[in-house]
Protein backbone atom coordinates (compact mmCIF):
# COMPACT_ATOMS: atom_id res chain seq x y z
CA UNK A 1 0.00 0.00 0.00
CA UNK A 2 1.17 3.31 -0.85
CA UNK A 3 0.11 6.50 1.66
CA UNK A 4 0.61 9.60 1.10
CA UNK A 5 2.10 12.11 3.50
CA UNK A 6 -0.44 14.40 4.96
CA UNK A 7 -0.32 16.97 7.76
CA UNK A 8 -3.13 18.80 10.51
CA UNK A 9 -3.01 20.09 13.30
CA UNK A 10 -4.87 18.12 16.78
CA UNK A 11 -6.62 20.88 19.04
CA UNK A 12 -8.45 19.79 22.17
CA UNK A 13 -11.42 22.14 22.70
CA UNK A 14 -10.44 22.98 26.43
CA UNK A 15 -7.35 24.41 24.88
CA UNK A 16 -9.01 27.58 23.48
CA UNK A 17 -10.40 30.35 25.79
CA UNK A 18 -14.23 30.02 26.96
CA UNK A 19 -16.70 31.99 29.59
CA UNK A 20 -15.46 29.61 32.66
CA UNK A 21 -12.19 29.39 32.31
CA UNK A 22 -11.60 26.40 30.15
CA UNK A 23 -12.44 26.09 26.36
CA UNK A 24 -15.87 24.30 24.75
CA UNK A 25 -17.27 24.21 21.19
CA UNK A 26 -18.59 27.68 21.07
CA UNK A 27 -17.32 30.74 18.99
CA UNK A 28 -13.63 30.25 19.47
CA UNK A 29 -13.83 26.71 17.90
CA UNK A 30 -16.26 28.08 14.66
CA UNK A 31 -13.30 30.54 14.18
CA UNK A 32 -10.66 28.36 14.88
CA UNK A 33 -12.12 25.64 12.25
CA UNK A 34 -12.88 28.34 9.66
Amino acid sequence: MVFERSSGILLHPTSLPGRYGTGDLGQWAYEFVD
